[in-house]
C-alpha cells in the first residue's frame, strides 16, 4: 500500500539518519517525527482509512521491534523512531524485512569496529561472562564449592568492566532498508 511519494520520503530520510549518526552519534526527532507525520498523511490521502491503519501498524510495528534492545540500551532511542518511522511508510512487513536486513548489516558493521579497534578478545570474553555467570552463580549455589563462586565473580567483574562501543546502527538500518527497497534481497513476507 505505500506509494511512490513515501519512497520519495524514505530515501533521503535514511541517507540523512545514516549522516546524523555518523557526524553526531544521534538521529534527531527533528528528521524522525515530521517523517512519521508524513507517512500517516501520505499514506491516508492515497488510500483512505486503510492507508491510515496501514501506517500507524508499520509505525507501531517498527517501534515495538526495537523497544526491547533500546530498554536494553543495545542502541538510541533515534535508531527506534527511524525504524518507526520507515513503517508509518512502508508497513509492517516492509519494515519486518527491513528489521532483518538491518541486524544482519549492523552484525558486520560490530565485527568491523570490534576487529578494527582490536577488542575481539574482549567482546569475547563479554559474550562468555553473559553465558558463564549464571551457570557459575547456579552451580556455586546448588554445591556449595568455592571454585563455581570464582569463576562467577571473575565472569561478573569481567560484565561490569566493559565500555560499551558505539554502533552507527542508523547507517545498518539505512543500508539494510534500502537492500530491501533495491529487492536485492528476498522479502521475509
Amino acid at each position: 500500500m505505500s506509494n511512490f511519494i513515501n519512497i520519495i520520503i524514505l530515501i533521503p530520510t535514511i541517507l540523512l539518519a545514516s549522516y546524523f549518526d555518523l557526524k553526531i552519534k544521534k538521529i534527531p526527532n527533528l528528521l524522525t517525527f515530521p517523517v512519521i507525520l508524513l507517512g500517516l498523511l501520505t499514506t491516508s490521502l492515497v488510500s483512505g482509512f486503510k492507508g491510515l491503519q496501514f501506517s500507524i501498524l508499520g509505525f507501531l510495528f517498527g517501534m515495538a521491534v526495537f523497544f526491547i534492545p533500546f530498554a536494553l540500551n543495545l542502541m538510541g532511542g533515534g535508531d527506534v523512531k527511524l525504524m518507526g518511522a520507515i513503517g508509518a511508510l512502508m508497513g509492517w512487513r516492509f519494515s519486518l524485512s527491513a528489521v532483518i536486513y538491518s541486524s544482519v548489516v549492523g552484525g558486520v558493521i560490530v565485527v568491523i569496529i570490534v576487529v578494527f579497534n582490536k577488542r575481539l578478545m574482549r567482546l569475547i570474553t563479554g559474550m562468555l561472562s553473559i553465558i558463564l555467570t549464571p551457570i557459575s552463580r547456579f552451580l556455586y549455589l546448588k554445591t556449595g564449592k568455592e571454585i563455581f563462586y570464582k569463576k562467577f565473580q571473575y565472569f561478573d567483574n569481567k560484565n561490569i568492566n566493559r565500555k560499551k562501543e558505539y554502533i552507527p546502527y542508523g547507517v545498518a538500518i539505512t543500508f539494510g532498508t534500502l537492500l530491501v527497497l533495491s529487492e536485492a534481497v528476498p522479502r521475509i513476507i
